[in-house]
């Protein structure tokens, strides 16, 4: 049986009243996890303030390339999904970007005119007088937005694009000739073709080109998103590279034709970036060489590369122990959960659509919960339905859940830190307060009883339960938290694998290097450690954790 305060049932009336499910808008799912449009699409849009990051995969990778007349070339797992090619345009294309959330794409004309293709349109600078010709565009990381950048380096922003500043109005020894945002998406950097580069938001300087000669004119940048670095590129195939790895250029040899564009991979995948020329040739470094147009007729120029981001179709979201710790759960999105170690088979739901956002174990670790994004619980092993939320008339999206100390219920918790109780307490959330970044995960304490709501910017907010501090992170990054076993303490980890202790939860470090983005922390069943998982499906254990297996690398 469910129990549900008046307070909390008058606050599901007010949101159902306030927030409206809008057919047309970017599938959630999509956004966090790379599922491709279907469905189950266009149900959530995350808020501008959630920078959550791709989900990217080894085995996927390829790239489009862009001409003059908008025409487009798809390379190795690069979707086709149309073109301007041989329509009439006020303006020829001068670059396109790419959609992470429905692996769709975007071309820009240098009159600001945007086109979509399988991508949200969110408007643009056609028809507009501009003080000069548009040059480039970036799109932010969940595809609710993009920028263009003119060559006076002025910066117009649309969607969830939020502006930084811009050079525009200001004097420039060269034009501004690209844009690249920074991993994180809080900020970007302009490149002028004398290789100047100029930041704006969280944007590092790293260095440039700009007052120091050069054989021919920069052409592009591009950002290496596991350093945090840049790559400059040159006409000429010269490639400038600034804290970030240099893997070879095509400087000093012979082309057939300028160099036009760059682009680079992104994490996860082989490391190093590609150079494209006006004829469709191009060159990999340290990247996979998919294929291109050089040598081919075309009816206009190429004017650009844009990697495409490979795709989890069920990433790995959490995972759970057995009572001894010597074995554990891995879950993924679609509801399988693969035993390790000495964790018998318990079962896997069939997760519609692989939403499944968020794994719990039973107290007593002889069991578990899934549920997915529309608050549907899937109990497995001795985890018990108290009900759920399917078939409601849900409004906000639902991130994770939590069973109580006890075993007796759970809670749901949402976006919008809505907590949704079944045959479990209430003690309140964090709906009704003005909060600076969505909720992604949540806690319960076994000292009280109680529960934390957890931020995407590392806020945590108690509820009967104890307070014992937050992690202010840059960038929105913090993904996961799991609490001692005595629910006196516990663990922030962000996507990186960093982790923060707090309360009486020790610090047992982190892992050296990860392969992907961490998609959750859990406590060893005597709190004397923690495994991370990644969303491909890799385990870390630090501390008492040992590891017994993992999906990665699992087809």
């Amino acid at each position: 049986m469910r129990i549900c305060s008046k307070n909390r049932a008058d606050e599901r009336a007010r949101l159902s009243s306030r927030l409206s499910v809008s057919l047309g808008l970017v599938s959630l799912a999509a956004i966090l996890f790379g599922i491709p449009a279907g469905p189950a699409a266009a149900l959530f849009r995350v808020p501008a303030t959630a920078r959550p990051v791709p989900h990217f995969s080894d085995s996927v990778q390829g790239y489009d390339l862009v001409a003059a007349d908008g025409g487009i070339f798809n390379f190795g797992d690069a979707g086709f999904w149309g073109s301007n090619g041989g329509l009439p345009l006020n303006a020829p294309v001068v670059g396109m970007a790419y959609d992470f959330a429905t692996t769709g794409y975007w071309e820009v004309a240098s009159d600001g005119g945007v086109f979509s293709f399988n991508a949200g349109f969110h408007g643009s600078e056609g028809g507009r007088s501009l003080n000069a010709p548009v040059v480039g565009m970036a799109a932010t990381e969940n595809g609710g937005g993009y920028y263009l950048v003119a060559s006076d380096g002025g910066v117009f922003t649309f969607g969830d694009a939020r502006f930084h500043g811009s050079e525009g109005g200001k004097h420039l020894n060269k034009p501004i000739v690209g844009i690249a945002l920074t991993p994180d998406g809080g900020g970007y950097y302009l490149v002028a073709s004398d290789g100047g580069v100029f930041t704006f938001g969280d944007a590092g300087f790293h260095g440039s080109e700009g007052g120091k000669p050069l054989n021919k004119p920069v052409v592009g940048i591009a950002v290496d998103a596991s350093t945090g670095g840049y790559y400059l590129g040159a006409s000429d195939g010269g490639i400038f590279a600034f804290d970030a790895p240099f893997r070879g250029s095509e400087g000093g040899k012979p082309l057939d034709a300028p160099i036009v564009g760059v682009g680079a991979s992104y994490p996860g995948t082989q490391q190093g970036y590609w150079l494209v020329g006006s004829d469709g040739g191009v060159f990999a470094f340290g990247v996979q060489f998919e294929g291109s147009e050089g040598g081919k007729p075309l009816n206009q120029p190429v004017v650009g590369i844009t990697p495409t981001a490979p795709i989890f179709t069920r990433p790995t979201i959490g995972l759970e122990p057995t009572e001894d710790g010597h074995g554990y759960w891995e879950g993924a999105s679609d509801g399988t959960a693969s035993p390790f170690g000495d964790a018998p088979s318990l079962g896997s739901p069939a997760i519609p659509y692989s939403l499944g956002v968020g794994m719990a174990g039973t107290p007593d670790h002889g069991g578990y919960y899934f549920v997915d994004l529309f608050g549907c619980v899937y109990p497995e092993g001795d985890a018990v339905s108290h009900g759920d939320l399917c078939g409601t008339n849900l409004t906000v999206p639902i991130f994770n859940m939590a069973v109580t100390p006890n075993g007796s219920g759970y809670w749901l918790v949402g976006i919008d830190g809505s907590i949704f109780n079944f045959n479990a307490p209430y003690y309140g959330s964090v709906a009704d307060e003005p909060i600076p970044a969505p909720i992604i995960d949540m806690a319960a304490s076994a000292s009280t009883g109680g529960y934390w709501e957890l931020g995407i910017d590392g806020s945590v907010y108690p509820f009967n339960a104890p307070s014992y501090g937050s992690w202010p992170i840059p960038g929105d990054l913090v993904v996961g938290m799991a609490a001692t076993p005595d629910g006196l303490g516990y663990w922030l980890v962000d996507y990186l694998g960093n982790v923060r202790a707090f309360g009486d939860a020790v610090n047992y470090g982190s892992p050296a290097d990860v392969t992907q983005q961490i998609a959750s922390i859990t406590s060893t069943p005597d709190g004397h450690g923690y495994w991370l998982t990644s969303i491909d499906g890799n385990v870390y254990g630090e501390g008492d954790a040992r590891t017994y297996g993992s999906t990665y690398g699992v087809p």
